[in-house]
């Protein structure tokens, strides 16, 4: 299915053989996308980002000792929050129709699915948690333990990322916020209709920013000196080995940053030479220009 078409609800716009390049830009995977688990629809939006902040939040308990300068810290646990904020322009008229049915759809997983229990009388049988994924930044992360023995080229190899809803972050929506920029002269508004018919009015450029508040679904912690919880990867998907990030320096590192340090030094000193030779032509000219003054000097004096 395609997911983004500028052009979908456009009967002028889409007899154009013009490709919107957002189209093509968001058909490759950069996209935000949210699937509502109660229903389980999914919508995307292009990755458009304003403001994106990955925040990690500890929480500790002091407790005053008697005799002590600093009390004695008791760990509670460690939250995240995710902010989140991207426009929503539109290329046509179309577009800026389904972006407001989209940022609809969005504002309606904010609810939860309900249940009839009697006639009349309902209750809510499943919250509106949500998955949120943004490209290799914000999903599941899958669980990937490298031994020893693979090399950091294979590991970099091996990172990808697929834009499937199931892959998503799971947690629940803790605000959002839309601006449809109405009183913003440069977003603008598309009217449809006039005449006897109601002027409807379309936004062109909409905002959303939203917080998120993950609910991870495996062991967070190390279990071991050498084992994070069920896997290496939280939270971008992105393992190391352990034999090039842990323990002391490689002497061949070493060695490396001795050369490096060698080149540097050699640049230093090209560069001091070329402001030497710098400083050497400015005296230069200043001397001719000097030679100069002096010898039209000289002409006007002797009246010639």
């Amino acid at each position: 299915m395609t997911f983004f078409n500028s052009k979908r609800y456009d009967p002028l716009t889409s007899k154009l053989n013009v490709p919107d390049p957002s189209d093509i830009m968001a058909m490759s995977g950069r996209v935000i996308g949210f699937k509502h688990i109660p229903s389980g629809k999914s919508i995307y939006f292009k990755a458009f980002i304003t403001i994106f902040n990955d925040g990690y939040s500890s929480d500790w308990v002091p407790e005053p000792v008697f005799g002590r300068a600093d009390p004695i810290y008791s760990f509670k646990n460690t939250t995240r929050r995710i902010t989140i904020a991207f426009n929503v322009p539109a290329h046509a008229e179309g577009e800026a129709y389904e972006n407001l049915g989209k940022v609809q759809q969005l504002i309606q997983f904010l609810y939860p699915a309900y249940t009839e229990i009697e006639k009349n009388a309902t209750t809510i049988a499943q919250s509106p948690l949500v998955r949120l994924s943004f490209m290799n930044l914000v999903g599941k992360s899958e669980v990937k333990q490298h031994g020893s023995g693979v090399p950091p080229e294979d590991i970099f190899s091996a990172y990808t990322w697929v834009n499937n809803p199931d892959n998503g972050l799971l947690g629940a929506i803790m605000s959002l916020t839309v601006n449809h920029n109405l009183e913003n002269p440069n977003a603008g508004i598309i009217e449809k209709g006039g005449g006897d018919q109601v002027v409807t009015i379309l936004p062109t450029y909409i905002s959303v920013n939203l917080e998120f508040a993950p609910i991870h679904e495996h062991t967070l912690g190390w279990t071991s000196p050498e084992q994070f919880g069920t896997g290496e990867s939280f939270p971008y998907g992105a393992p190391i080995n352990p034999e090039f990030s842990m323990g002391p320096p490689d002497p061949s590192e070493t060695q490396v940053d001795e050369s490096t340090a060698a080149i540097a030094s050699r640049r230093a000193a090209a560069l001091a030479v070329l402001k030497m030779d710098l400083e050497a032509s400015r005296a230069s000219i200043d001397d001719l220009a000097t030679a100069r003054a002096a010898r039209r000097g000289e002409y006007w004096a002797s009246g010639e």
